[in-house]
């Protein structure tokens, strides 16, 4: 008896494995991802699996792949630039696992061998840390782009709009590079503007609104733009948004990098966005719709930026202690001030105050004094069982003291 499927798998471990990463490749193709993914997908994959000397299917394993990682991370690119950072290495591993879960739904494999394997905490290894532009900055950088030359095939007007539009909505470069002009609705309520499933992160439509005032500003210039064409028309725009700030930045006077190391690239036009966002007020589900993102972490976390003036701000609604004359003593139920209690303590005409006559000194240990007493048997003082204390003990008809409030004289 022959087992078909054991017979299938044996034959699909013999194949090499570059075969079954090409068919993969083309899946991720044909499941309407973008080129530039299913490139990343097989670049990584490929280092991956190269590093781990895996030939067959079946030499993978999760020790083998987690070396490799371990060795990516490991291996300096240059005396001043160390390994691939723990981000990096993620988007590697990401795409092993989403390999070796492919073989397993194709039948390629009877499980999957990368089940275990481990990420690298991004947060402790943070190459690249993007900063906020102030919109001070924000608007220099607008004025120096909108003067400037050409560069990369973009006037000066076009990137100061491809700049307004990432710090007034949030897109991504690769996502302002799909826009054409049917991509834009001025006239709604608000205005807004689609990106396609194909081209947004997490590949579904996105329908972003805008401000009023960044419509405005577009309307004009969107004017005799070529129906569904890229009203950004440069080839491989978002590999050269980097540069392409870079330039403007130094041309307006802004630095590139703070003090603290962070970074103004164009990724943080959207930093910038989010930032603008919270720091209006927003609630966190509208923070984390804006920017549309899965994991209202992420937004807080990573892309909310405060400033030492924000914090600030935040301290001063925080109200103050009261003033000395306003300061109150609770009283458990409706409270009297510091000033009234003393006044009813030295008042002549008020009961006197329950007292246990044993205490060290002699002299009365008042019982509630800021409160009014009704007219009852004085209370009486008795030994305690131990003989070390007295307690107070009411007299008949009168409630039953509370537990943890008997006033203890000490007969030392």
């Amino acid at each position: 008896m022959v087992d078909a499927k054991a017979d299938a798998l044996a034959k699909e471990s013999r194949r090499p494995i570059g075969e079954h990463v090409q068919d993969f490749v083309q899946d991720v193709r044909a499941r309407a991802r973008t080129e530039k993914h299913a490139k990343d997908r097989e670049t990584c994959l490929n280092r991956v699996l190269d590093r781990a000397g895996v030939d067959r299917l079946s030499d993978l394993t999760t020790d083998r792949v987690q070396a490799a990682l371990a060795a990516l991370r490991d291996e300096p690119k240059t005396e001043k630039k160390p390994g691939l950072s723990a981000t990096t290495l993620n988007r590697y591993a990401s795409a092993a696992r989403a390999f070796t879960r492919w073989a397993v739904r194709n039948a390629r494999l009877d499980r999957d061998p990368l089940a275990g394997l481990s990420r690298y905490n991004p947060d402790a290894d943070r190459r690249r840390v993007r900063r906020d532009l102030t919109p001070d900055e924000l608007a220099k950088l607008l004025r120096a782009a909108e003067s400037g030359p050409s560069r990369i095939g973009l006037s000066g007007p076009d990137r100061a709009i491809m700049y307004a539009l990432a710090a007034g909505t949030g897109l991504r470069a690769g996502e302002i590079a799909s826009l054409t002009p049917e991509s834009f609705d001025l006239n709604a309520d608000p205005p807004t503007v689609t990106v396609r499933g194909a081209y947004s992160k997490h590949r579904r439509e996105d329908v972003q609104p805008m401000r009023r005032d960044l419509a405005e500003r577009l309307r004009p210039w969107l004017l005799g733009r070529v129906l569904r064409a890229p009203v950004f028309d440069t080839p491989r725009l978002p590999e050269k948004t980097g540069k392409l700030i870079h330039a403007d930045l130094t041309a307006a006077g802004v630095p590139y990098e703070d003090e603290d190391g962070r970074v103004a690239d164009f990724h943080a036009l959207r930093v910038s966005f989010v930032s603008a966002v919270v720091r209006a007020g927003a609630s966190p589900k509208e923070a984390q719709t804006l920017a549309r993102h899965a994991d209202p972490s992420l937004t807080f976390k990573v892309y909310a930026k405060t400033r030492m003036h924000d914090l600030s701000r935040a301290l001063e609604a925080v109200p103050g202690p009261p003033a000395e004359g306003d300061r109150v003593q609770a009283t458990g139920t409706a409270g009297e001030g510091v000033h009234r209690r003393q006044q009813l303590q030295h008042d002549p005409s008020r009961p006197a105050a329950t007292r246990c006559d044993s205490s060290e000194d002699g002299g009365e240990v008042p019982i509630a004094a800021d409160r009014p007493i009704r007219a009852r048997p004085a209370a009486r003082c008795e030994p305690a069982r131990s003989g070390r204390e007295k307690r107070l003990v009411p007299s008949e008809g009168l409630e039953p003291s509370t537990r943890g409030l008997r006033i203890r004289c000490s007969t030392n």
